[in-house]
């Protein structure tokens, strides 16, 4: 199950798992899939968050997914769109990686957002701000950072259609923030 996001429901106790999957999971049924898997392609996913509706979000996750040697990402899944193949291991980031096998699954799909080894090393999830007290200009931003260099960005979610987004308008907040 590495590499991988899963969905389970921690209110079954029902044997032999311990938990249910639930019904509507991407791979429920599929042969060669494990039924907990909600998304794979994943290096190590570090810090994720849901876009909340209840503040006017979309619903959507957002995932820091941390590379290898080369490239940063953040991955961006719309509500029950689960499935999705970030590539990893053939890709980091944007760039070909292991291209020697076969991707486990097709298509592979880019992040919304990736940034080098010259910007950052270790990609921190972070949250769409959704509050009122900065005003309209942050908000429906998704704010993160890198734990490395103590770097701290947001971008603009921008809507492409079917509860999809690209990322546009990235702004560093680290000298704002200060150091450390």
């Amino acid at each position: 199950l590495l590499g991988k996001m899963l969905r389970i429901d921690v209110n079954s106790t029902e044997p032999p798992l311990n938990y249910a999957i639930p019904d509507d999971n991407p791979f429920v049924g599929v042969p060669g899939y494990r039924e907990e898997i909600w998304s794979l392609g994943l290096r190590n996913p570090w810090r994720w968050s849901f876009d909340a509706p209840a503040r006017g979000g979309s619903g959507a996750m957002l995932i820091g997914d941390v590379g290898q040697n080369a490239r940063e990402e953040v991955d961006h899944i719309p509500t029950g769109a689960g499935g999705r193949n970030f590539g990893w291991r053939n890709r980091e980031g944007t760039l070909p990686n292991v291209t020697s096998r076969p991707a486990f699954s097709e298509p592979l799909r880019d992040p919304i957002w990736d940034y080098g080894r010259d910007a950052g090393r270790s990609i921190t999830g972070g949250y769409v701000y959704r509050g009122q007290a900065l005003g309209a200009t942050y908000r429906g931003r998704y704010f993160f950072a890198d734990f490395v260099t103590s770097r701290v960005w947001s971008v603009a979610l921008v809507p492409t259609g079917g509860g999809e987004v690209r990322a546009d308008n990235p702004i560093d907040h680290s000298a704002e923030l200060g150091t450390g």
